[in-house]
């Protein structure tokens, strides 16, 4: 949802779905059709089955090899298992069809209406910008306690900002709040010196390009997904971009890739093919911000220098705010955010903060022990 979000392409996804509902609304009355039809012959089955005990037992009873009293207490047992087991397979089907209905409803309620924005101010972004925090405080809903404290810190336009720390040190809140998925509780996140919470969304994320760590994958081909980025692209800039990131399969042509279905939730691709489509799907939009949380969690070491070597060459005009983990990223980025526990801790760049920050030495080292493991 936030990188339907992000690429503006929630209302073409609706019309998508309106279209494949329309088909399942088809397919739900030919259902209620044969459900319609088969009753009766089920009715008629179970009746049949009692015809047939009843005139076996007359037929026992005739030959003196039952007495009436037992073919009658057996009719009403065998009524009562029948009834009883035709109520058990309904109800098993009625409760499958509860919990998925549930889950849908579940899904719906804990998607958060969108802001109407469409009275602010109009922001277009004709340069990469410069990115503030001025002393943001946020927390969730459901918690008790701050995920971010007192944040502040500037990512320079044109250069590569990189935010370190820990999991769960808010680096991955603060990128949603550029993306303005939800609002700080105090303070202001701001673009060129214009406050996000009276800008016009929609119109900015024209020039934003947004890179989930468990990237978004789309029902459909190779192509749908990178088009989501920038659907004007032609089928040979698409392929350029997946030759960027790196995504090839020997034997496989180009035309043959980008028609390559990824099933649903993208399950016929891996967690690294997953991450090269989200980084295609930004090179394509070409944007003047970009965010990134943990853009190579799942590749591997050299495809992670590759990748972020191609950060540097190709968004070289454009301001770069990712969260990172992996050493290749920190020593790529120009200037460096430590976070811990939703408080930045210092900011510089890497030479600065190894000979003050005894935090961020620790991060470095450990990042070398992986490494060279």
């Amino acid at each position: 949802m936030r990188t339907l979000e992000a690429y503006n392409s929630i209302d073409p996804e609706k019309n998508k779905i309106y279209a494949i509902t329309g088909q399942a609304f088809a397919s739900g009355r030919k259902l209620v059709w044969l459900y319609s039809s088969f009753a009766p012959v089920n009715q008629i089955l179970s009746k049949l089955g009692n015809i047939v005990a009843i005139l076996y037992g007359a037929y026992q009873v005739a030959c003196g090899q039952m007495e009436f009293t037992s073919l009658v207490m057996f009719l009403m047992y065998f009524s009562y298992f029948s009834t009883a087991i035709n109520s058990i397979v309904s109800a098993i089907g009625q409760m499958q069809q509860a919990i998925v209905g549930s889950q849908r409803v579940d899904e719906f309620f804990t998607v958060k209406e969108q802001q109407d924005d469409s009275a602010g101010t109009v922001l277009s972004l004709t340069k990469a910008p410069k990115v503030t925090f001025k002393e943001i405080n946020h927390r969730y809903i459901d918690q008790t306690e701050n995920s971010l404290t007192n944040v502040s810190f500037t990512a320079p336009p044109g250069k590569i900002t990189a935010l370190v720390g820990e999991s769960g040190g808010g680096k991955t809140t603060c990128l949603s709040l550029v993306e303005r998925f939800f609002q700080p509780t105090n303070g202001q996140v701001t673009v060129d010196g214009s406050d996000l919470a009276g800008l016009h969304m929609e119109k900015l994320r024209k020039d934003i390009a947004y890179v989930e760590q468990d990237p978004c994958i789309l029902t459909g081909t190779i192509r749908d997904n990178i088009l989501l980025g920038n659907n004007t692209a032609t089928d040979d800039e698409i392929s350029q971009v997946l030759k960027r990131v790196g995504l090839e399969l020997d034997g496989v042509s180009d035309a043959q890739l980008l028609d390559r279905e990824v099933g649903q939730s993208g399950l016929a691709l891996s967690g690294g093919q997953k991450q090269r489509i989200a980084l295609a799907r930004a090179l394509i939009r070409m944007p003047k911000l970009l965010l990134m949380d943990e853009p190579t969690s799942n590749l591997d070491g050299l495809a992670e220098e590759t990748i972020a070597k191609l950060i540097r060459q190709r968004f070289g005009n454009t301001t770069v705010l990712y969260s990172a983990h992996r050493l290749s990223l920190i020593l790529e980025a120009d200037w460096i955010v430590v976070i811990k526990n939703g408080r930045v801790l210092d900011e510089g760049n890497h030479e600065e903060l190894l000979g003050r920050c005894d935090y961020y030495k620790q991060l470095i080292a450990s990042q070398e022990q992986h490494t060279t493991k």
